[in-house]
């Protein structure tokens, strides 16, 4: 089983690139969307990151979503912003996640693909424990954010630990 397979788009290594994987809340989270959107904002106006949306999983509207998100960003953000909408491999996933800085990860897997590529993830959790458990087992749950904590202001904390404490 090859790991890591060779991906057919390039991932601009030359500023801060962030990956970020979102899901369709059912039901409808506002407070959901605008964390990812002030997340983006923030990384592009603080640290002019690029940042690549991927969809991780072709279910559960996830394209529709990360299209959402992009369609809502101000107009002065969507510049750095990517799309990555194809229907890719795992190995494929992991070649992209392993090219961020960071990844920002709605869609557990692609924290598990994330993290397991021994790049940084912030995973947010949306239904039961199983992402506090795995982080855990990593001595990592600090860099869960669960429903209780969907705000802005805490994810924006937790990006700023990674990059600015390079934590």
């Amino acid at each position: 089983l090859n790991c890591i397979e060779p991906i057919p788009i390039v991932i601009d290594r030359n500023k801060l690139a962030v990956g970020i994987t979102v899901k369709e809340m059912i039901p409808k989270n506002s407070r959901y969307n605008q964390m990812i959107i002030d997340a983006i904002t923030y990384l592009v106006n603080k640290y002019n990151a690029n940042i690549y949306i991927i969809t991780h999983v072709h279910i559960d509207n996830d394209g529709n979503k990360s299209r959402e998100i992009l369609n809502k960003l101000p107009s002065e953000v969507k510049k750095d912003v990517k799309l990555i909408d194809e229907n890719y491999s795992i190995g494929q996933l992991r070649n992209i996640y392993s090219q961020m800085y960071f990844n920002i990860c709605t869609r557990l897997h692609s924290a598990i693909f994330s993290l397991s590529s021994e790049t940084p993830a912030i995973c947010i959790a949306y239904h039961g424990t199983k992402a506090q458990g795995v982080f855990e087992l990593l001595n990592l749950e600090k860099y869960v954010v669960t429903q209780k904590n969907y705000n802005s202001k805490y994810l924006l904390e937790l990006i700023s630990k990674i990059i600015d404490e390079n934590d």
